[in-house]
């Protein structure tokens, strides 16, 4: 993924400064001094380990790779090379076991169900199973070792988008990226290899590879899907998000904007109602999700945070 996006992040440096301080203060508010999430080699999860790592100390993190049957070795190594040039505490637990045992208790079960229910046209059956069973193995460290909480690595674009699983990835006792969008992750994670102490400690591998769950194989490619291809480009979710929340820009007003990606990439009209459609669509049906998100930190002035969720410095 490039550095450069239709919307320019300035203030890197006040927002890093936000999420550290805020991740802290909750643990300390809360009588926690350690974490642990599931380190994927994925951007998020990456962000989120070096702001607790720099929150809390190295040696209070713990990252956890949960590699299911489809995870690429390139994210189990890119996971492994950010926690040592993290120094945190890195465990490999493989899923696979735990869902392939899952799928053959539940088997009889649905071929019995079926008889009176009609199953669902798209199932996400699988795709949750190995999310919830992440959470699963997150929660039983958190609760075999002293004063550790579970940390929820989702953030502004996949909530916006519903785009994730209940009890699953978006699960924990707080989520630090809840306010900022993927590319502002992008954006953050460059100038974090710029900045912090120890410089580079991001592989470039992660901020060059095209986000994915690693949940689902794309028939098409033969490879874990993309997000964006389940989607839509993040460059465009996040625009949309910048001027609901920064410019109070109603649906209709935006379907009418001329839009900085339609410009720059030169997207045909029909492409973006079709993208549109889909957006506020997963808008309007995806809220519950959001009701149900752990505390989250608000980061940004205009944040829907402030309007629909309990962020923590109010509970």
């Amino acid at each position: 993924m490039q550095s450069d996006f239709t919307i320019e992040y300035k203030n890197q440096k006040e927002i890093y400064e936000k999420l550290t301080t805020q991740i802290k203060d909750f643990f300390s508010r809360n009588h926690f001094k350690k974490a642990v999430l599931g380190l994927s080699g994925g951007l998020d999860s990456t962000i989120c380990a070096t702001a607790l790592a720099d929150a809390l100390g190295a040696q209070n993190v713990i990252g956890i790779s949960l590699p299911s049957r489809i995870t690429p070795q390139t994210s189990n190594s890119d996971a492994k090379q950010l926690a040592e040039n993290l120094g945190i505490n890195y465990q490999i637990i493989p899923i696979a076991p735990v869902v392939s045992q899952l799928n053959t208790e539940l088997a009889p079960a649905f071929e019995n169900i079926n008889k009176n229910f009609e199953k669902a046209a798209q199932s996400f059956t699988q795709d949750n199973l190995q999310a919830r069973t992440r959470a699963t193995v997150l929660y039983a460290v958190s609760n075999e070792f002293s004063s550790v909480l579970p940390v929820s690595t989702s953030d502004k674009s996949e909530i916006y988008m519903g785009y994730g699983t209940l009890n699953g990835d978006l699960s924990g006792a707080i989520a630090p990226l809840a306010d900022i969008t993927k590319t502002e992750l992008f954006a953050l994670g460059y100038w974090l290899n710029k900045s912090r102490e120890k410089k580079n400690a991001i592989p470039i591998s992660i901020l060059q590879k095209r986000p994915s769950a690693e949940l689902a194989i794309d028939e098409k490619t033969n490879k874990p899907l993309c997000a964006e291809d389940a989607l839509m480009p993040y460059e465009f979710i996040d625009e949309i998000i910048h001027l609901i929340e920064n410019h109070k820009l109603d649906e209709q007003s935006i379907r009418l904007a001329n839009l900085s990606y339609t410009k720059k990439y030169g997207t045909a009209e029909e492409e973006k109602q079709k993208w549109l459609d889909k957006f506020f669509y997963r808008v309007k049906t995806q809220h519950f999700k959001l009701v149900l998100l752990p505390p989250a930190i608000c980061v940004h002035e205009n944040s829907y945070l402030k309007h629909c969720h309990k962020i923590y410095s109010e509970i």
